[in-house]
């Protein structure tokens, strides 16, 4: 994460988002539950807006506003879920805990970000507030997942 720069840091964070919305598209389509591949979708998306919103906060506080690539740890990790699926035929729950994962990771990303710099206030509030929605996110595939465990 930039230290000095609080643009560059919420590119970062954006990168990420978008990053996290191509993956989790990619896992919808790797699952069979209905239920699963919903809340995969709806994530997905979510990280869409999510990034879209501070792509429109941060338009005036100067530097470049787009996001402007994949990250090499998404490029990886697309990588990494493609070449398990084809050697295990990866499970549900295994591609669930994946997004727990994920999100569980960006949300470190924000903490990181929200105590190593001074922002603006309206950004912080942002990003207080979509912290907020990742955290309902491990909630919501935590609850998809325990179901199937009791299932199984």
């Amino acid at each position: 994460m930039r230290r000095n720069d609080p643009i560059k840091a919420v590119r970062e964070i954006r990168n990420l988002l978008a990053d996290g919305r191509r993956n989790y598209l990619a896992m919808a389509h790797r699952v069979n539950d209905e239920k699963a591949r919903t809340l995969l979708k709806e994530i997905g998306n979510g990280h869409d807006l999510l990034e879209h919103e501070l792509e429109r906060s941060t338009g005036g506080l100067g530097g470049t506003n787009k996001a402007t690539k994949a990250t090499v740890y998404g490029t990886m990790e697309r990588i990494w879920l493609t070449v398990r699926d084809v050697v295990n035929n990866t499970d549900e729950l295994t591609v669930l805990a994946d997004c727990e994962y994920q999100e569980r990771n960006l949300m470190n990303r924000y903490v990181e970000l929200l105590g190593s710099m001074s922002l603006d206030e309206r950004i912080r509030a942002i990003l207080m507030r979509q912290y907020g929605e990742l955290e309902e996110n491990v909630l919501r595939v935590r609850s998809i997942r325990a179901g199937m465990e009791n299932l199984a």
